[in-house]
């Protein structure tokens, strides 16, 4: 027996103890629960952006939060897949611009290597002497083929 406070009284703050306990608990977990269906995407999403950056344009987001965080991570898949086929496209320049470079620069080289045996040749006499002012004249064309 208790002088203080009656029996019933304990009863009564153990079952109040005992709910306040068991709501402080379920307010946990269901914080819990919330905070994690907010942080995964995001987190998700966080990642997918650093693969962006790397230049992997082939990520995709399969969110399904049915909120605003699902809306986002549609419109980050549309754009990867736009710059996707932007980057597709300009490896494709890339490569038709190195390919016209080259194409060029041999169509290019090659008359002006029978023009420039011709020179040397002439420099050298095997056509007849040449004066100096010849000679330095063909000396400049000479190095303009180079």
């Amino acid at each position: 027996m208790n002088y203080f406070f009656p029996d019933h009284l304990y009863d009564i703050a153990g079952i109040f103890l005992m709910i306040t306990v068991m709501t402080i608990i379920f307010l946990i977990l269901i914080g819990n629960y919330f905070s994690k269906n907010l942080t995964d995407p995001i987190q998700d999403l966080t990642e997918a952006t650093k693969e962006v950056e790397k230049g992997n344009f082939n990520i995709g987001l399969d969110i399904k939060t049915k909120d605003e965080l699902e809306v986002l991570s549609k419109a980050f898949n549309s754009t990867t897949k736009a710059l996707g086929e932007i980057d597709k496209e300009r490896k494709q320049i890339d490569q038709a611009k190195t390919q016209f470079i080259s194409i060029t620069s041999h169509e290019l080289r090659s008359p002006m290597t029978p023009m420039k045996a011709q020179l040397q040749m002439l420099m050298k006499g095997y056509f007849g002497k040449l004066s100096k002012k010849q000679k330095d004249s063909i000396q400049m064309v000479i190095r303009n083929t180079d």
